[in-house]
């Protein structure tokens, strides 16, 4: 029974150090996102370049959507590659959303809502055979 005891109280005492290394590694983590959202980059910060990109990125969107629309066709998109970005761009933009970056989660999610807005009309557009999520 002693070497029960003794094989817990190892145990125990491992965790507990494992506990007070987590709660450790936790704060020097976030010292690390503070100081990287302070540094700057030919003068603007982490906050500012995602305002930034949500600009750039928008923009972009709205000039390619304004052309979707006026044709309702997307025949000519893959959509392995449309898919993936929908996944990845919504990847980033739960990424942005843990990290409080506002910008950077608006810039990705205006790629994810394109992007799917894309997929719709691929299937439900011009030149396509329909699908069961057509609004038809």
């Amino acid at each position: 029974m002693s070497e029960v005891n003794v094989l817990v109280n190892n145990v125990n005492e491992l965790e507990n150090q494992n506990n007070e290394n987590n709660g450790n590694n936790t704060e020097e983590r976030s010292e690390e996102y503070k100081k990287m959202a302070e540094k700057k980059f030919l003068g603007y910060n982490q906050t500012r370049w995602g305002f930034a990109s949500t600009f750039t990125n928008g923009l972009s969107v709205l000039l390619q959507l304004q052309k979707l629309i006026q044709t309702n066709k997307a025949q000519d998109f893959d959509m392995r590659f449309i898919s993936l970005m929908v996944l990845l761009n919504g990847w980033y933009f739960i990424v942005a959303c843990l990290e409080a970056n506002i910008g950077y989660a608006l810039a990705t999610l205006a790629f994810v809502i394109y992007n799917l807005i894309v997929i719709y009309i691929h299937y439900c557009g011009v030149g396509s055979k329909g699908a069961w999520f057509c609004l038809k």
